[in-house]
C-alpha cells in the first residue's frame, strides 16, 4: 500500500503586515514618511488615492497585490513573474516612495535593492504568475 504524502502546508500572509513591518527599516527622509503618524500601509493607500484610484477599497486591493508581487519576486529571484496594468500601479507607487521601497528591500531582499524592469509589452491578465505558465 502506497501512503499518500501529507498535503502541502499553506500559509497565508497579510500584505498590510508585510508592508508595515518595513517601517523600522526606514532610514531616509523619515521626517516625510514617519512624522504624520500614518502607518506605511495607510501612507501608500493615500498616495494611490491621490494619484491613481478613486476608492480606498480599490487602492487597498491594488496595494495588497503589489506587496505580494514584490515579496514573491524577492523570494523567487530566478523566476520571472509579472503583474498586469492595475497591480503595476501599486508596484510603482511603492517604488516611487523610495525610502519605503529601500526599507522593504532591506527587510525582504537581504538589504539588496530589487530592480523593476518591465517588458515593453504589458501583461493584461492581472495575474501574478510567470508569463507563459497559464495552462501548463
Amino acid at each position: 500500500m502506497i501512503e499518500n504524502p501529507s498535503p502541502a502546508t499553506t500559509r497565508s500572509r497579510d500584505p498590510k503586515e508585510i508592508l508595515n513591518a518595513a517601517q523600522d527599516n526606514i532610514e531616509h527622509l523619515s521626517v516625510n514618511i514617519l512624522d504624520d503618524g500614518m502607518s506605511i500601509w495607510d501612507r501608500e493607500v493615500a498616495l494611490l488615492l491621490r494619484d491613481e484610484v478613486d476608492t480606498r477599497e480599490t487602492a487597498e486591493r491594488i496595494l495588497g497585490n503589489a506587496v505580494m508581487y514584490m515579496l514573491a519576486s524577492m523570494e523567487n529571484p530566478d523566476v520571472h513573474i509579472g503583474v498586469g496594468k492595475i497591480v503595476d500601479k501599486g508596484v510603482h507607487q511603492v517604488i516611487l516612495d523610495t525610502p519605503v521601497y529601500f526599507a522593504f528591500c532591506d527587510l525582504y531582499n537581504g538589504g539588496k535593492y530589487k530592480h523593476h524592469t518591465p517588458f515593453i509589452q504589458r501583461r493584461s491578465d492581472g495575474l501574478v504568475i510567470p508569463p507563459g505558465s497559464v495552462g501548463r
